[in-house]
């Protein structure tokens, strides 16, 4: 036919082959330098390049391009198999010049069950290599002929849309156009806070939360500093300081899509935060001690403490201090038996701070509960440090 000045500079016939419809490198910049006008530079996703021509043809590659021959809507998600998927042709027809390898996902030179990169799709007693007869039409295998070459490489189906129009794509081709779009879009569409936010957690709590993406079958996981918060399993999170180690604290979700489309790799997206209690601790240091009295029993809690030094040689660094002034001489006994919640040490000092003597200490006395017995002298004043191991 005659020769025709196209603004993309399309051609058929390209590398020697009619129907293989390709633009160049000006074409490419010209559609690109479109696109970014159209919509803005960048903001696009993917360019196709529709040729007015209705003689059969297209290709793949950065930019898909076809005609407007009748079979064009396949040809368009053929091509775009290339440029979407990174799926290659599953014909045998050859291409002068391409040698024989298998980068693409839907291509192997290796039939063995252990060594094909479908193997996942694979069912039980599937032959391999697969024989192209009918009983096998529809089955997940090894095909050999795929990526022009007769012999030597293997396709995952007898026929595909990436071998022949008129088919669906095979269960592997499928799978990689859903992991490529959630290559290219997050899973979780939104947060309540910016993701890497420090969240000031206040006494009313504090809820942190993700918006995913409509797709369904979707679950959540939460963690701590890396431990999982049990019953946390939706969307969103609602915080208490009580629920909060002292300090800054790492809060990260996952959210993972399941679909029984992809069965290669996990689909999961995550968001983390810096998250600390927004509330001081009144008795959070020696030196602001609340008094506690001779038989009273306390409510006392390390929720929103800072932490000091550890006592009884272990990780007990988040505490409270209370001081007592005996009103006897004697043996005073100081417990958490009664009632803790948590895994508590005692310690009992002389004084604050560096002017303080270490007089009794104690873990774990009855369970993860702590007790200890001093002397005391009448009208001394003892500090009594209350603190919570591996930071409860």
């Amino acid at each position: 036919g005659p020769l025709v000045d196209t603004y993309y500079n399309s051609a058929f016939w390209s590398f020697g082959i009619e129907r293989l419809l390709t633009i160049d490198g000006t074409g490419q910049s010209r559609a690109i330098a479109a696109a970014d006008n159209l919509v803005g530079p960048g903001v696009w996703d993917y360019i196709f390049v529709l040729v007015n021509s209705t003689k059969y043809g297209g290709s793949g590659g950065p930019i898909a391009v076809s005609s407007i021959h009748p079979d064009a809507s396949e040809v368009i998600i053929h091509e775009f198999g290339h440029t979407f998927a990174g799926l290659a042709d599953e014909y045998e027809t050859p291409l002068p010049g391409v040698p024989l390898q298998d980068p693409e996902p839907n291509v192997d030179k290796d039939s063995s069950l252990n060594l094909l990169k479908w193997k996942h799709w694979v069912a039980a007693g599937t032959p391999l290599p697969t024989p192209e007869t009918s009983q096998y039409n529809d089955v997940v295998g090894a095909f050999e002929g795929a990526r022009y070459y007769s012999t030597g490489l293997y396709r995952p189906w007898n026929n595909c849309l990436m071998r022949s129009l008129g088919r669906p794509f095979c269960p592997v081709c499928s799978e990689e156009h859903v992991i490529s779009f959630f290559d290219d879009v997050n899973l979780i569409d939104g947060s309540t806070h910016a993701a890497g936010a420090n969240i000031m957690v206040s006494g009313s709590g504090t809820t942190i939360g993700v918006t995913p993406l409509g797709v369904g079958s979707l679950s959540y996981q939460w963690r701590l500093n890396g431990n999982v918060i049990s019953g946390a399993n939706g969307a969103s999170l609602t915080l208490l300081p009580s629920d909060l180690p002292s300090g800054s604290n790492t809060l990260r979700v996952q959210v993972t899509h399941t679909t029984p489309l992809v069965r290669k790799v996990a689909i999961r997206d995550n968001r983390t935060w810096t998250v600390e209690s927004s509330e001081a601790v009144d008795n959070d240091h020696c030196s602001l001690a609340t008094p506690i009295f001779l038989g009273e029993s306390i409510d006392a809690s390390s929720a929103g403490a800072t932490g000091g030094a550890s006592a009884c040689g272990v990780n007990d660094k988040k505490d409270v201090w209370h001081s007592f002034l005996s009103p006897v001489n004697g043996v005073v006994r100081f417990s958490t038996c009664l009632g803790a919640s948590f895994d508590t040490t005692l310690a009992v000092y002389s004084g604050c701070g560096t002017g303080g003597t270490l007089l009794a200490c104690n873990d774990n006395f009855c369970g993860q509960a702590s007790e200890v017995e001093v002397p005391v002298v009448q009208g001394q004043e003892y500090l009594v440090r209350i603190a919570g191991v591996a930071n409860t």
